[in-house]
């Protein structure tokens, strides 16, 4: 499969100069949907382990290992090998609404970091409609990274949630990277 191939649908919209905006939709309910965003060993299952602190200020902890989340068969490609070990992030809870918002800082403290607000609201047919924006990406690398990484993670969720397997992690980011390239502002 090819970038030009690629569902359209899936892909996150560059909803600012350093924002992206994700939507996705998911199978409920909206509580199962929250505990595999809040509980650390439902999240490692598609993003990383750790804690969330479930309060306004409380601290947050993402333990990643995008190597456990390789499917069977598919080659972590080299530049992308320091992303396949264990790394820790920490940020704090600035939203906390169960089951439908949270906001926290990402990769360090408020005012020092971008954040990522994700909301989730009942759709039809018993489904969740999940909304993530990452804003105050520090630069259009940044900004690059992290869309295709939350692609990719956001895949491997919808694949969770439906019980089924995801057949490609590291394969998703290397083609959806240059379309988001492609469709970031340029300054």
């Amino acid at each position: 499969m090819t970038a030009a191939t690629l569902d359209e649908t899936r892909f996150g919209s560059i909803t600012g100069a350093r924002e992206i905006t994700f939507h996705r939709i998911l199978p409920g309910p909206i509580e199962r949907v929250w505990a595999f965003l809040v509980e650390g060993e439902k999240r490692k299952l598609w993003l990383g382990a750790g804690e969330i602190e479930p309060r306004v200020g409380g601290d947050v902890t993402i333990i990643f290992d995008n190597g456990s989340l390789t499917p069977a068969g598919e080659t972590i490609p080299e530049r992308f090998q320091k992303h396949a070990v264990e790394i820790e992030s920490h940020g704090r809870v600035l939203r906390w609404e169960p089951p439908h918002g949270l906001t926290f800082s990402w990769w360090g403290d408020p005012g020092d970091s971008s954040e990522v607000a994700i909301d989730l609201a009942e759709a039809a047919d018993g489904k969740v409609r999940l909304t993530l924006v990452h804003r105050l990406l520090k630069d259009r690398d940044e900004a690059r990274s992290v869309s295709g990484g939350w692609h990719a993670h956001l895949d491997v969720l919808e694949a969770v949630l439906e019980n089924r397997s995801h057949e490609r992690f590291w394969s998703v980011i290397e083609e959806v990277e240059p379309v988001y390239d492609g469709r970031l502002p340029s300054a």
